[in-house]
Protein backbone atom coordinates (compact mmCIF):
# COMPACT_ATOMS: atom_id res chain seq x y z
CA UNK A 1 0.00 0.00 0.00
CA UNK A 2 2.30 2.62 -1.36
CA UNK A 3 2.35 5.94 0.41
CA UNK A 4 0.28 4.87 3.40
CA UNK A 5 2.96 5.94 5.87
CA UNK A 6 3.36 9.33 4.20
CA UNK A 7 -0.30 10.12 4.70
CA UNK A 8 -0.20 8.88 8.27
CA UNK A 9 2.87 10.97 9.15
CA UNK A 10 1.27 14.01 7.53
CA UNK A 11 -1.82 13.55 9.69
CA UNK A 12 0.21 12.91 12.84
CA UNK A 13 1.88 16.30 12.48
CA UNK A 14 -1.47 18.12 12.65
CA UNK A 15 -5.02 17.69 13.89
CA UNK A 16 -6.80 15.87 16.70
CA UNK A 17 -6.71 12.09 16.73
CA UNK A 18 -8.85 9.22 17.91
CA UNK A 19 -6.03 6.69 17.83
CA UNK A 20 -4.28 4.22 20.07
CA UNK A 21 -1.20 6.11 21.37
CA UNK A 22 1.07 3.08 20.98
CA UNK A 23 0.36 2.86 17.28
CA UNK A 24 0.86 6.59 16.80
CA UNK A 25 4.20 6.37 18.62
CA UNK A 26 5.47 3.86 16.04
CA UNK A 27 5.37 6.63 13.41
CA UNK A 28 7.22 9.23 15.49
CA UNK A 29 10.73 8.09 14.45
CA UNK A 30 9.73 8.83 10.84
CA UNK A 31 8.48 12.25 11.89
CA UNK A 32 11.76 12.98 13.72
CA UNK A 33 13.85 11.98 10.69
CA UNK A 34 11.66 14.03 8.38
CA UNK A 35 12.05 17.15 10.56
CA UNK A 36 15.81 16.62 10.81
CA UNK A 37 16.18 16.44 7.06
CA UNK A 38 17.29 12.79 7.04
CA UNK A 39 16.30 10.49 4.16
CA UNK A 40 12.96 8.88 4.96
CA UNK A 41 10.97 6.25 3.08
CA UNK A 42 7.24 6.75 3.42
CA UNK A 43 6.41 3.52 1.60
CA UNK A 44 5.62 0.14 3.06
CA UNK A 45 8.30 -2.50 2.58
CA UNK A 46 6.20 -4.69 0.31
CA UNK A 47 5.31 -2.46 -2.64
CA UNK A 48 3.56 -5.36 -4.33
CA UNK A 49 1.15 -5.90 -1.47
CA UNK A 50 -2.45 -6.09 -2.68
CA UNK A 51 -4.72 -3.18 -1.98
CA UNK A 52 -7.35 -3.69 0.69
CA UNK A 53 -10.81 -4.25 -0.72
CA UNK A 54 -13.11 -1.60 0.71
CA UNK A 55 -16.07 -3.96 0.58
CA UNK A 56 -17.78 -7.01 -0.82
CA UNK A 57 -21.06 -8.90 -0.52
CA UNK A 58 -22.11 -12.09 1.24
CA UNK A 59 -25.13 -14.27 0.54
CA UNK A 60 -26.36 -17.77 1.20
CA UNK A 61 -26.67 -20.27 -1.63
CA UNK A 62 -29.64 -22.67 -1.76
CA UNK A 63 -27.81 -25.09 0.54
CA UNK A 64 -27.29 -22.36 3.17
CA UNK A 65 -23.55 -22.01 2.49
CA UNK A 66 -22.17 -18.47 2.67
CA UNK A 67 -20.83 -17.18 -0.63
CA UNK A 68 -18.50 -14.18 -0.99
CA UNK A 69 -18.96 -11.91 -4.01
CA UNK A 70 -16.41 -9.29 -5.05
CA UNK A 71 -16.36 -6.86 -7.97
CA UNK A 72 -19.93 -7.67 -8.99
CA UNK A 73 -22.64 -5.43 -10.37
CA UNK A 74 -25.94 -4.95 -8.56
CA UNK A 75 -27.69 -7.17 -11.09
CA UNK A 76 -25.48 -10.10 -9.99
CA UNK A 77 -26.26 -9.70 -6.29
CA UNK A 78 -29.02 -12.04 -5.06
CA UNK A 79 -31.86 -10.57 -2.96
CA UNK A 80 -31.23 -10.66 0.78
CA UNK A 81 -27.47 -10.17 0.47
CA UNK A 82 -25.25 -8.59 3.13
CA UNK A 83 -22.87 -5.74 2.29
CA UNK A 84 -19.51 -6.01 4.06
CA UNK A 85 -17.33 -2.93 4.62
CA UNK A 86 -13.74 -3.07 5.84
CA UNK A 87 -11.84 -0.50 7.87
CA UNK A 88 -8.27 -1.72 8.11
CA UNK A 89 -5.23 0.36 8.97
CA UNK A 90 -5.29 3.96 10.17
CA UNK A 91 -8.64 5.69 9.81
CA UNK A 92 -8.46 8.62 7.37
CA UNK A 93 -11.16 10.73 5.79
CA UNK A 94 -9.82 10.35 2.25
CA UNK A 95 -9.08 7.04 0.51
CA UNK A 96 -5.37 6.61 -0.14
CA UNK A 97 -3.56 3.82 -1.99
CA UNK A 98 -6.08 1.10 -1.26
CA UNK A 99 -6.94 2.14 2.30
CA UNK A 100 -10.62 3.13 2.22
CA UNK A 101 -11.32 6.55 3.73
CA UNK A 102 -14.37 7.28 5.84
CA UNK A 103 -15.81 9.66 3.21
CA UNK A 104 -15.75 7.03 0.45
CA UNK A 105 -16.92 4.31 2.82
CA UNK A 106 -19.86 6.47 3.82
CA UNK A 107 -20.83 7.00 0.16
CA UNK A 108 -20.49 3.28 -0.60
CA UNK A 109 -22.49 2.42 2.49
CA UNK A 110 -25.37 4.70 1.51
CA UNK A 111 -25.36 3.34 -2.04
CA UNK A 112 -25.39 -0.28 -0.91
CA UNK A 113 -28.05 0.17 1.73
CA UNK A 114 -30.31 1.91 -0.80
CA UNK A 115 -30.38 -1.27 -2.88
CA UNK A 116 -33.49 -3.42 -2.36
CA UNK A 117 -31.24 -6.47 -2.72
CA UNK A 118 -29.25 -5.60 0.41
CA UNK A 119 -30.91 -6.62 3.66
CA UNK A 120 -28.16 -5.48 6.04
CA UNK A 121 -24.47 -4.87 6.52
CA UNK A 122 -21.41 -5.95 8.49
CA UNK A 123 -18.68 -3.39 9.22
CA UNK A 124 -15.29 -5.04 9.85
CA UNK A 125 -12.58 -3.19 11.76
CA UNK A 126 -8.93 -4.03 12.29
CA UNK A 127 -7.57 -0.61 13.06
CA UNK A 128 -5.83 1.44 15.78
CA UNK A 129 -8.05 4.42 14.99
CA UNK A 130 -7.13 7.62 13.25
CA UNK A 131 -8.27 11.11 12.38
CA UNK A 132 -11.30 12.77 13.95
CA UNK A 133 -12.25 14.37 10.64
CA UNK A 134 -14.86 12.27 8.84
CA UNK A 135 -15.27 9.62 11.53
CA UNK A 136 -18.29 11.06 13.33
CA UNK A 137 -20.08 11.44 9.98
CA UNK A 138 -19.60 7.76 9.17
CA UNK A 139 -20.72 6.78 12.67
CA UNK A 140 -23.89 8.86 12.27
CA UNK A 141 -24.67 7.34 8.86
CA UNK A 142 -24.35 3.81 10.24
CA UNK A 143 -26.44 4.71 13.28
CA UNK A 144 -29.24 6.13 11.11
CA UNK A 145 -29.44 3.09 8.82
CA UNK A 146 -32.94 1.70 8.41
CA UNK A 147 -31.43 -1.74 7.83
CA UNK A 148 -29.52 -3.76 10.46
CA UNK A 149 -25.77 -3.11 10.67
CA UNK A 150 -23.45 -5.28 12.77
CA UNK A 151 -19.87 -4.48 13.74
CA UNK A 152 -17.07 -7.06 13.74
CA UNK A 153 -13.67 -6.62 15.41
CA UNK A 154 -11.16 -8.60 13.36
CA UNK A 155 -8.25 -8.18 15.76
CA UNK A 156 -8.29 -4.53 16.84
CA UNK A 157 -10.91 -1.79 17.11
CA UNK A 158 -9.37 1.15 18.93
CA UNK A 159 -10.50 4.74 19.22
CA UNK A 160 -11.83 6.01 15.84
CA UNK A 161 -12.30 2.43 14.64
CA UNK A 162 -14.45 1.69 17.68
CA UNK A 163 -16.34 4.94 17.13
CA UNK A 164 -17.27 3.69 13.65
CA UNK A 165 -18.45 0.35 15.03
CA UNK A 166 -20.40 2.01 17.85
CA UNK A 167 -22.94 3.13 15.28
CA UNK A 168 -23.88 -0.53 14.76
CA UNK A 169 -26.72 -2.24 16.61
CA UNK A 170 -24.35 -5.05 17.72
CA UNK A 171 -20.57 -5.52 17.92
CA UNK A 172 -18.84 -8.93 17.92
CA UNK A 173 -15.15 -9.79 18.25
CA UNK A 174 -13.24 -12.46 16.36
CA UNK A 175 -11.46 -14.04 19.36
CA UNK A 176 -10.43 -13.58 22.97
CA UNK A 177 -7.18 -11.99 21.74
CA UNK A 178 -9.04 -9.18 19.95
CA UNK A 179 -8.47 -5.73 21.48
CA UNK A 180 -11.19 -3.14 21.88
CA UNK A 181 -11.44 0.36 23.35
CA UNK A 182 -9.07 3.33 23.55
CA UNK A 183 -12.07 5.65 23.76
CA UNK A 184 -10.13 8.88 24.08
CA UNK A 185 -8.81 11.87 22.15
CA UNK A 186 -5.28 13.18 21.78
CA UNK A 187 -3.20 15.71 19.92
CA UNK A 188 0.60 15.79 19.77
CA UNK A 189 2.39 19.13 19.50
CA UNK A 190 6.07 19.55 18.71
CA UNK A 191 8.14 22.58 19.56
CA UNK A 192 10.68 23.10 16.77
CA UNK A 193 12.17 26.27 18.27
CA UNK A 194 15.58 24.80 19.20
CA UNK A 195 15.90 22.97 15.88
CA UNK A 196 15.12 26.15 13.95
CA UNK A 197 17.76 28.01 15.95
CA UNK A 198 20.33 25.38 14.98
CA UNK A 199 19.43 25.94 11.35
CA UNK A 200 19.71 29.71 11.73
CA UNK A 201 16.00 30.22 11.16
CA UNK A 202 14.01 32.73 13.17
CA UNK A 203 10.25 32.22 13.01
CA UNK A 204 8.04 35.31 13.18
CA UNK A 205 4.25 34.96 13.36
CA UNK A 206 2.04 38.00 12.91
CA UNK A 207 -1.66 37.83 13.75
CA UNK A 208 -4.27 40.36 12.66
CA UNK A 209 -5.38 42.70 15.43
CA UNK A 210 -8.95 41.66 14.73
CA UNK A 211 -8.26 37.92 15.24
CA UNK A 212 -6.32 37.76 18.52
CA UNK A 213 -7.50 34.21 19.25
CA UNK A 214 -6.13 32.79 15.99
CA UNK A 215 -4.31 29.54 16.94
CA UNK A 216 -4.25 30.76 20.53
CA UNK A 217 -4.94 27.32 22.01
CA UNK A 218 -1.83 25.87 20.35
CA UNK A 219 0.34 28.88 21.12
CA UNK A 220 -0.59 28.73 24.79
CA UNK A 221 -0.09 24.96 24.93
CA UNK A 222 3.44 25.31 23.53
CA UNK A 223 4.04 27.96 26.19
CA UNK A 224 3.04 25.50 28.91
CA UNK A 225 -0.61 26.49 29.28
CA UNK A 226 -2.65 23.68 27.65
CA UNK A 227 -6.03 24.64 29.17
CA UNK A 228 -7.76 25.87 25.99
CA UNK A 229 -6.51 22.97 23.86
CA UNK A 230 -7.43 20.45 26.54
CA UNK A 231 -10.95 21.89 26.63
CA UNK A 232 -11.24 21.30 22.88
CA UNK A 233 -10.15 17.69 23.29
CA UNK A 234 -12.57 17.25 26.20
CA UNK A 235 -15.41 18.43 23.95
CA UNK A 236 -14.52 15.89 21.25
CA UNK A 237 -14.25 13.14 23.86
CA UNK A 238 -17.71 14.05 25.16
CA UNK A 239 -19.10 13.65 21.63
CA UNK A 240 -17.31 10.29 21.37
CA UNK A 241 -18.83 9.04 24.62
CA UNK A 242 -22.29 10.25 23.63
CA UNK A 243 -22.03 8.40 20.31
CA UNK A 244 -21.11 5.16 22.08
CA UNK A 245 -23.92 5.52 24.64
CA UNK A 246 -26.56 5.89 21.93
CA UNK A 247 -26.24 2.20 21.07
CA UNK A 248 -24.73 0.93 24.32
CA UNK A 249 -26.78 2.66 27.00
CA UNK A 250 -25.66 0.28 29.78
CA UNK A 251 -21.94 0.93 29.31
CA UNK A 252 -20.13 2.32 32.35
CA UNK A 253 -17.99 5.44 32.36
CA UNK A 254 -15.01 3.25 33.34
CA UNK A 255 -15.02 1.75 29.84
CA UNK A 256 -14.81 5.20 28.26
CA UNK A 257 -11.61 6.48 29.86
CA UNK A 258 -9.17 5.51 27.10
CA UNK A 259 -8.00 2.01 28.06
CA UNK A 260 -7.83 -0.90 25.62
CA UNK A 261 -9.27 -4.28 26.66
CA UNK A 262 -8.96 -7.85 25.50
CA UNK A 263 -12.25 -9.19 24.19
CA UNK A 264 -13.27 -11.12 27.33
CA UNK A 265 -12.92 -7.99 29.45
CA UNK A 266 -14.51 -5.85 26.74
CA UNK A 267 -17.49 -8.20 26.81
CA UNK A 268 -17.88 -7.73 30.58
CA UNK A 269 -17.71 -3.96 30.11
CA UNK A 270 -20.39 -4.01 27.39
CA UNK A 271 -18.03 -2.76 24.69
CA UNK A 272 -18.98 -5.79 22.59
CA UNK A 273 -21.87 -8.26 22.51
CA UNK A 274 -20.06 -11.56 21.95
CA UNK A 275 -16.96 -13.36 20.72
CA UNK A 276 -17.77 -15.24 17.53
CA UNK A 277 -16.58 -15.89 13.98
CA UNK A 278 -17.01 -13.61 11.01
CA UNK A 279 -19.25 -16.22 9.39
CA UNK A 280 -21.54 -16.30 12.41
CA UNK A 281 -21.65 -12.50 12.37
CA UNK A 282 -22.75 -12.52 8.73
CA UNK A 283 -25.38 -15.12 9.57
CA UNK A 284 -26.59 -12.85 12.37
CA UNK A 285 -26.88 -9.96 9.91
CA UNK A 286 -28.88 -12.23 7.58
CA UNK A 287 -31.17 -13.16 10.48
CA UNK A 288 -31.76 -9.53 11.40
CA UNK A 289 -32.25 -8.63 7.74
CA UNK A 290 -34.93 -11.31 7.45
CA UNK A 291 -36.63 -10.00 10.60
CA UNK A 292 -36.48 -6.46 9.22
CA UNK A 293 -38.10 -7.52 5.93
CA UNK A 294 -40.94 -9.18 7.82
CA UNK A 295 -41.24 -6.32 10.34
CA UNK A 296 -39.88 -3.22 8.59
CA UNK A 297 -40.83 -0.83 11.40
CA UNK A 298 -38.28 -2.43 13.76
CA UNK A 299 -35.36 -0.52 12.25
CA UNK A 300 -37.17 2.65 11.22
Amino acid sequence: MKGNKFQLVSQLMRGSWLIDPGYAAEMLPLVAKFISGEPVSFYDDDENQDEISAGFFMAQDPSGRLVKMENVSESDIPPGSIAVFQQRGAVMKETFCGIPGTADMRSQFLEAMASPKISGAVVVADSPGGAVNGTFELNQTIFESEKPVIGFVDGLAASAAYLILSGCSEIHASSSSAMIGSIGVLITLRDYTERLKELGIKEITITANTSPEKNLAVIEALAGEPGKLQAELDAVHALFKDAVKRTRSEISDDALRGSVYLADEALKMDLIDSIQSFERTVERALELGDIMQKNPKIYV
